[in-house]
């Protein structure tokens, strides 16, 4: 298998659902009409956040604001989107995990270094590579599948627009994964016969769970709870 397989396969999925590394800016601290719920850590954070002024900003800065707000975030103590630890310095994403540009840049050295593993057999890698690959699926598809439930659950005692994107959102990520991970194994394998017998496929049949029609039709045209938001506000009067 391609040496750079292992981060080729992995960084997708994983940065799929992690676009918290993107929330920077302006801040505004909001009890309803969140974009994200965040919870403070002092451990085991997603986001380390500094505080700043001024206008320019890069990842892992905020600044707090009452208007004109790049996103709007809700503290929590459960059911976070992830989690965030103020610093006053090395601000950016925790947990090892980067913005998609740090993950591409990983990949391009994980390229250049590739000679360094001399000695493994492109079959070994064909085996590695489906395993972990599938290994790192596996794990995705039952997160997405936990969130898709905990939201439908929630859109039985109230049926709001936003439970209805994260009900959508959560079953079309792990439906995705189910339908594309023996692909994306296989297209990257140095064996063009090589078929990853991966089984992870999820119990979710229909991404739109009990949702109304209503609903369904915002949520095709709008794709995300936020940019729904934006339409509202562009259309407001």
């Amino acid at each position: 298998m391609k040496k750079l397989f292992l981060v080729l396969l992995i960084a997708p999925m994983i940065s799929f659902g992690q676009n918290y590394c993107n929330v920077f800016g302006k801040i505004s601290f909001v009890s309803i009409g969140e974009d994200y719920k965040i919870k403070y850590v002092s451990v085991g954070e997603d986001l380390e956040v500094k505080f700043v002024s001024g206008n320019n900003f890069k990842e892992g800065q905020w600044r707090e604001t009452s208007v004109g707000a790049d996103f709007k975030v809700k503290v929590v103590t459960v059911g976070e989107d992830f989690k965030v630890k103020r610093v006053t310095v090395g601000e950016g994403c925790g947990g090892g995990i980067k913005s998609n540009v740090d993950l591409f840049e990983a990949s391009k050295n994980a390229y250049s270094n590739q000679n360094i593993l001399g000695g493994v057999s492109d079959d070994s890698y064909d085996e590695l590579g489906d395993a972990v690959g599938q290994l790192a699926a596996k794990i995705l598809i039952k997160k997405a599948e936990k969130k898709h439930f905990k939201y439908l659950k929630e859109y039985k005692k109230d049926p709001s627009l936003e439970n209805a994107f994260e009900i959508e959102k959560a079953g079309r990520k792990a439906i995705y994964l189910t339908e594309n991970t023996a692909k994306l194994i296989n297209s990257s394998s140095n064996d063009k016969n090589f078929k990853s017998n991966f089984k992870g496929a999820t119990s979710i049949k229909d991404k739109w769970g009990e949702i109304s029609q209503e609903h369904k039709l915002i949520i095709t045209e709008h794709k995300t709870f936020k940019k729904y938001k934006k339409y509202l506000k562009k259309n407001k009067n």
